[in-house]
């Protein structure tokens, strides 16, 4: 028995091109086609689109942009000839009724009028780096401050920024603030000055970095091959010697008698090509003595606490006093992180941020976990004459000591760097006649005066023997010497 089964065809899904044009008010709109984590520009409003449909009923989703509007999602399909975007107006600052506390509703009330005319009148003015604003500006609290919170996308930078590593995040901090000083920070800060209850301004920037990198990796390929030795052996021929047949010995030269194993080693090298993609926000934290100085000034920035990270939360640059709350995986009770965060702008001379965590309670005699050095020796390693007076005014160890039994006088003593302890070494008192030794002397000098103020102990020796005056002495600090020895030093 034979079934017969009768199945109908469906029509193939034919692909359409259609040319759609897509309009704005007001006109100038940028259109992007979203494509995974980037958008692709098209064109500017008034604009021809040509879509490529698989059918009638396949949909393209478009993206508009138009400051200081909101950005507009539209949906473009086969049946359309003919689309007209009707932009809506942005929300620069919280609505006052959106504050739960009484106290910052009133706060966002007055400051609101300046916002409304600050911000758009910063996004429409840009030229070259172009950013957005992320949410409504709004007065938060932050551990019992009122501050003005400002976050920012940045959409496109005017200047590539090259380098990498600390480098590359000075660069990117510094062009940022450049945008954002005159236009934006500029009258808001007046705003400020004459609001007492607002202590500050945060202004977060957030933006997607894409970088291309190129690496290569090295490996050693070995190969063992048979090379031939030359050399001589003997055979044998007959030959009559008169009615004789006698067997004749002959030497003869062979270019390969013996074969032996030859290993040969050759660098390979291999090359690696990707794209590196991460969010990076940039933080810039005006305090309320900052708002106090003249911003259109250039040394403004050096007031500013600024904090880049990217979305693991790694801190690629710091500098200032940054609220606890705003560093990610950070809370106020991690002490541990605090003690690490003072070694650093210890090392960095970071006054403004050393002060800041010593007054929030962090240890410092806290050492790290790798070489067991305290904030102090850091400092001192450096050449911090601030930031030492600044820990030893906290009450930290003149002599406490690190893994390998160094005290902060020991490393003062001894400041200095290794090229010119080389120079030193090579040309004996070259160091001393050197211009740059002018200046590790009198740092040097300083430094040995705070300590020994402090009660340091002139003849403690590291695990090696080493005390702080065989130090001035290897780097030929002469006065340093001498006051060790008025100290009490022993040669």
């Amino acid at each position: 028995m034979f079934i017969v089964l009768s199945v109908q065809a469906l029509p193939a899904l034919a692909e359409i091109t259609k040319d759609i044009k897509i309009d704005s008010k007001p006109e100038g709109a940028e259109v992007y086609s979203p494509e995974g984590t980037r958008n692709r520009l098209l064109g500017k409003t008034p604009f021809v689109y040509r879509a490529e449909f698989h059918s009638e009923i396949s949909v393209i989703r478009l993206l508009l942009k138009k400051n200081p509007f909101k950005d507009a999602t539209i949906e473009v399909s086969a049946k359309q000839d003919h689309i007209m975007v009707t932009f809506e107006a942005q929300e620069y600052a919280m609505k006052p009724e959106l504050q739960k506390d009484a106290h910052l509703r009133r706060i966002q009330e007055s400051i609101n009028p300046v916002i409304n005319q600050a911000v758009p009148q910063f996004l429409e003015a840009q030229q070259g780096t172009e950013f957005e604003l992320s949410r409504p500006v709004a007065v938060v609290s932050v551990e019992g401050n009122t501050v003005l919170l400002v976050d920012l996308s940045l959409v496109r930078v005017k200047n590539e920024i090259k380098g990498s590593g600390k480098e590359r995040y000075d660069q990117l901090s510094e062009a940022l603030w450049e945008e954002l000083r005159t236009r934006l920070a500029m009258p808001l800060v007046k705003k400020v000055r004459s609001v007492p209850e607002i202590t500050g301004i945060i202004m977060r920037v957030g933006l997607d970095e894409q970088r291309h990198l190129f690496s290569i990796d090295r490996r050693i390929e070995q190969t063992v091959e048979m090379k031939c030795m030359p050399g001589t052996r003997t055979e044998y021929r007959f030959e009559y010697r008169g009615t004789q047949l006698v067997q004749v010995p002959y030497t003869v030269y062979d270019p390969c008698l013996n074969k032996v194993p030859v290993t040969r080693r050759e660098m390979k090298l291999d090359p690696h090509a990707g794209v590196s993609r991460d969010q990076t926000s940039v933080l810039y934290v005006l305090s309320r003595e900052a708002t106090k100085s003249d911003i259109s000034s250039k040394s403004f920035y050096d007031k500013l606490g600024i904090l880049v990270t990217n979305s693991k939360g790694d801190q690629l640059k710091r500098s200032g006093s940054i609220p606890t709350a705003f560093v990610p995986g950070k809370t106020k009770d991690n002490s541990e992180s605090a003690e690490k965060d003072l070694i650093e702008a210890a090392r960095e001379g970071d006054l403004v941020r050393v002060k800041s965590l010593i007054a929030a309670g962090a240890d410092v005699n806290a050492k790290d976990t790798k070489w067991g050095s305290t904030a102090l020796m850091e400092a001192a390693i450096e050449g911090r004459v601030e930031v030492v007076e600044a820990l030893l005014a906290a009450k930290a160890d003149v002599n406490a000591t690190s893994n390998d039994g160094t005290t902060a006088l020991m490393e003062a003593s001894g400041y200095g760097t290794k090229e010119s302890l080389i120079r030193y070494a090579k040309g004996g008192h070259e160091l001393a006649k050197s211009k740059e030794a002018a200046k590790y002397h009198k740092v040097a000098d300083k430094l040995v005066q705070a300590l020994l103020a402090a009660k340091a102990d002139v003849n403690a020796k590291d695990n090696r023997g080493n005390t702080a005056l065989k130090g001035a002495s290897v780097m030929g600090h002469a006065e340093v010497a001498k006051l060790l020895r008025q100290a009490g030093a022993k040669e």
